[in-house]
């Protein structure tokens, strides 16, 4: 196992090379000038000129990427272009809200679209199927700003239930945390809870028809031990991947979700350094995603063993 998780950590390594080379690559290829921002509209092209000189900008570009991977290695991201803060410190800071709307957001997903799936297979071909399907490619189709939108105007305005926007710790109180985090956590788990859903009841399907089924059935177990602990545990490897798939769809809805919620995480952060072409914090935060996406995939591939005894790394 050990051996296993090691031989997968060094695979990951040309991964993040190649991502940091193309988010560095894009980043300097990409139209604008950030001195130009932070010289403002009225600047003389001698102070913009300045200022690009000032951060480097001006250097050539394998003299710049030399100088960013070394400083990355040595766990230096730099520093901001227009806070001036270290980019792991403005990380450190919006962490924690993408943390708790990344775990409230799965666990929501797990627990309501498991069940859902496992209903549909077992009541495969019925309204309860149909409806759920239909609930599943609902939660495809509808854009998750969208949800976010309807979520804000009826829970929210009309019905005044749960603030708009903003963001609680959980060290403020578990109440005020669960008011805030409700509304993005639903928004977001929209898409994931149709996927699971699908996934689920196209592998309970599967299992369903398998001659140990109808053995656990014609020995008098009841239906709830035959689906939950025969089947779905059988079933539970393509359900595991799917989840650990999800986790792209969460990376890049959770961007959307904190910036219509006004929540102070890493997806608003991403979104205002690109606005402002904040070049270090940009290329800090893909890298940030990129490696989160595959230790997600490597937890995934280790459970397959907690699922099936079989299968051995």
């Amino acid at each position: 196992m050990l051996r296993y998780i090691l031989k997968r950590l060094f695979a990951a390594v040309p991964v993040m090379a190649v991502v940091a080379l193309a988010v560095f690559s894009m980043m300097y290829a990409a139209p604008g000038n950030p001195a130009a921002i932070i010289a403002g509209d009225t600047a003389s092209a001698a102070e913009v000129a300045a200022i690009t000189a000032k951060l480097g900008l001006d250097r050539p570009f394998l003299e710049r990427l030399w100088v960013w991977v070394f400083q990355m290695l040595m766990g230096d991201f730099g520093s901001s272009i227009f806070s001036g803060l270290p980019v792991t410190t403005m990380i450190g800071q919006a962490i924690e809200p993408t943390i708790a709307l990344t775990i409230s957001t799965t666990l929501l997903a797990i627990v309501v679209a498991i069940p859902m799936g496992v209903i549909a297979a077992w009541r495969v071909g019925t309204w309860i199927d149909r409806y759920i399907m239909l609930m599943s490619v609902a939660g495809f189709s509808v854009p998750v700003f969208l949800v976010s939108y309807i979520l804000v105007f009826t829970i929210s305005n009309e019905l005044q239930w749960l603030p708009v926007q903003g963001y609680k710790p959980i060290a403020d109180g578990f109440i005020p945390f669960l008011r805030h985090i409700t509304l993005p956590t639903i928004s977001l788990g929209f898409v994931y809870i149709a996927l699971i859903a699908r996934m689920t009841r196209a592998a309970m399907l599967d299992v369903l028809s398998e001659d140990y089924i109808r053995t656990a059935r014609a020995k008098g177990l009841a239906e709830g031990p035959v689906l939950f602990i025969h089947a779905l545990k059988n079933a539970a490897i393509p359900i595991a991947t799917v989840i650990g798939i999800g986790i792209a769809f969460l990376i890049g809805g959770v961007v959307v979700t904190e910036s219509v919620f006004a929540i102070p995480g890493l997806g608003r952060l991403t979104v205002d350094s690109v606005l402002r072409r904040d070049y270090p914090v940009i290329q800090a935060m893909v890298l940030f995603f990129a490696g989160i996406y595959v230790i997600i995939n490597l937890l995934i591939d280790l459970s397959y063993a907690l699922f099936d005894p079989r299968v051995r790394y």
